[in-house]
Protein backbone atom coordinates (compact mmCIF):
# COMPACT_ATOMS: atom_id res chain seq x y z
CA UNK A 1 0.00 0.00 0.00
CA UNK A 2 2.91 2.24 -0.65
CA UNK A 3 1.41 4.36 -3.18
CA UNK A 4 -1.35 5.01 -0.63
CA UNK A 5 0.55 5.89 2.60
CA UNK A 6 4.06 5.89 0.79
CA UNK A 7 6.96 3.60 1.87
CA UNK A 8 7.52 2.46 5.26
CA UNK A 9 10.26 4.41 7.04
CA UNK A 10 10.61 1.16 9.26
CA UNK A 11 8.92 -1.65 9.06
CA UNK A 12 9.36 -3.56 12.08
CA UNK A 13 10.37 -0.68 14.05
CA UNK A 14 8.66 0.28 17.25
CA UNK A 15 5.20 1.91 17.27
CA UNK A 16 5.75 5.79 17.75
CA UNK A 17 1.92 6.72 17.11
CA UNK A 18 0.83 5.78 20.45
CA UNK A 19 -0.01 8.11 23.20
CA UNK A 20 0.63 7.71 26.90
CA UNK A 21 -2.82 7.09 27.46
CA UNK A 22 -3.44 4.44 25.05
CA UNK A 23 0.00 2.75 25.84
CA UNK A 24 -1.40 2.24 29.35
CA UNK A 25 -4.72 0.95 28.15
CA UNK A 26 -2.82 -1.66 25.70
CA UNK A 27 -0.37 -2.91 28.61
CA UNK A 28 -3.62 -3.44 31.26
CA UNK A 29 -4.72 -5.35 28.12
CA UNK A 30 -1.79 -7.28 27.53
CA UNK A 31 -1.58 -7.99 31.34
CA UNK A 32 -5.24 -9.27 31.91
CA UNK A 33 -4.46 -11.88 28.68
CA UNK A 34 -1.61 -13.23 30.53
CA UNK A 35 -3.44 -13.01 33.93
CA UNK A 36 -6.49 -15.24 32.85
CA UNK A 37 -4.37 -17.23 30.38
CA UNK A 38 -1.71 -18.27 33.63
CA UNK A 39 -4.73 -18.56 36.21
CA UNK A 40 -7.80 -19.21 34.91
CA UNK A 41 -9.37 -20.57 37.63
CA UNK A 42 -10.00 -17.20 39.31
CA UNK A 43 -12.06 -16.28 36.70
CA UNK A 44 -13.62 -19.59 36.36
CA UNK A 45 -14.73 -19.91 39.98
CA UNK A 46 -15.97 -16.19 39.89
CA UNK A 47 -18.35 -17.47 37.10
CA UNK A 48 -19.56 -21.10 38.23
CA UNK A 49 -22.40 -19.77 39.91
CA UNK A 50 -24.31 -18.10 36.94
CA UNK A 51 -23.08 -20.48 34.52
CA UNK A 52 -25.02 -23.52 36.84
CA UNK A 53 -27.93 -21.13 37.21
CA UNK A 54 -28.41 -20.53 33.63
CA UNK A 55 -27.86 -24.19 33.20
CA UNK A 56 -31.19 -24.60 35.46
CA UNK A 57 -33.17 -21.63 33.43
CA UNK A 58 -32.31 -23.60 30.32
CA UNK A 59 -33.10 -27.17 31.59
CA UNK A 60 -36.69 -26.30 33.37
CA UNK A 61 -37.90 -23.89 30.79
CA UNK A 62 -37.29 -27.01 28.88
CA UNK A 63 -38.67 -29.50 31.00
CA UNK A 64 -41.59 -26.83 31.28
CA UNK A 65 -42.64 -26.57 27.54
CA UNK A 66 -45.02 -29.08 26.61
CA UNK A 67 -44.36 -32.41 24.62
CA UNK A 68 -40.72 -31.95 25.27
CA UNK A 69 -38.73 -33.84 27.57
CA UNK A 70 -35.41 -33.27 28.56
CA UNK A 71 -34.23 -36.83 28.65
CA UNK A 72 -36.11 -37.83 25.58
CA UNK A 73 -35.23 -35.64 22.60
CA UNK A 74 -35.24 -37.53 19.22
CA UNK A 75 -32.06 -36.48 17.15
CA UNK A 76 -33.41 -35.29 13.83
CA UNK A 77 -33.65 -37.39 10.64
CA UNK A 78 -31.94 -36.81 7.55
CA UNK A 79 -33.35 -37.66 3.77
CA UNK A 80 -30.99 -38.22 1.39
CA UNK A 81 -31.86 -35.55 -1.92
CA UNK A 82 -32.94 -36.90 -4.78
CA UNK A 83 -30.28 -38.04 -7.35
CA UNK A 84 -30.93 -36.84 -10.64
Amino acid sequence: LGFLYGNEKVPHGPVSDLNTRERVILGVIVIAVFALGLFPNSAMRNSELAAKQFQRLVQTSRASSPGVSVNSVAAPTVTPAPSR
